[in-house]
Order: C-alpha cells, then sequence, then structure tokens
C-alpha cells in the first residue's frame, strides 16, 4: 500500500478505530502482553479519552484491525475471561489454553511482542 494510501485511510477510520490503532502502536498495557479483554481495552480507551460502551463494536473494530477472539480461557482462580489475541496473532491462535492463561496472569512470560502489520 503506498504512503498516501495509507494515510487516507486512517484519516477516514473512526475515532474508535484511529484510538486502537493508537494503543496498538504505543504497545502499553494491555496491548504489551499480547493477549487481553475488551473489558482492559475499554478501560485502556478511557485512558485516552474514549468513551465506548459498547463490547460489540470495540470488537468488530479489533477484527477489523487484524485481532482475533480466542475464546474463554479458564483462570486459576476458576473464572473463565474471553481473550483476544492482539498481537502475535498466529502464534496464540495456536497456543493453549495454558499459555494464554499464563500470558494474562503473568505478563513477563507472553510471547514475544512482533512488529504487527495492520491490514
Amino acid at each position: 500500500m503506498t504512503p498516501a494510501k495509507e494515510a487516507l485511510k486512517k484519516q477516514s477510520a473512526t475515532p474508535l478505530a484511529q484510538a486502537i490503532e493508537e494503543l496498538l502502536e504505543a504497545q502499553s498495557w494491555p496491548i504489551s502482553r499480547g493477549v487481553c479483554t475488551l473489558a482492559e481495552i475499554r478501560t485502556a480507551l478511557a485512558g485516552i479519552g474514549i468513551r465506548e460502551r459498547s463490547t460489540r463494536k470495540i470488537a468488530s473494530t479489533l477484527t477489523e484491525l487484524g485481532c482475533v477472539a480466542l475464546g474463554q480461557t479458564r483462570m486459576s482462580d476458576g473464572s473463565r475471561l474471553s481473550c483476544w489475541a492482539i498481537t502475535n496473532v498466529d502464534q496464540w491462535k495456536q497456543a493453549t489454553d495454558k499459555q494464554v492463561r499464563e500470558a494474562f496472569e503473568n505478563p513477563s512470560s507472553a510471547l514475544p511482542v512482533e512488529e504487527r502489520e495492520v491490514a
């Protein structure tokens, strides 16, 4: 994609998509972990001034940006969380529940963060 076309695509994105792109580029919590929940994304968005209440809109935007829902994972405390692969999507899709749980509960054990190319 040419730089001009890429710039035009970014400019035409919704404010929510632009905000999530900003989070992806910053690679801060919770993105730095590689896997996170929609609630964490919503909290991170609130931290940059975006008050999106609809988890469906957040999920749809994440999907458009190449992120993947991993389904529910049982945590050490017995709770079940719906996790999303944000970075290293191909690796996270092949990860075991144990790997997802460990990355979520202990971010230092997460898969290394790779540069991601957004479609």
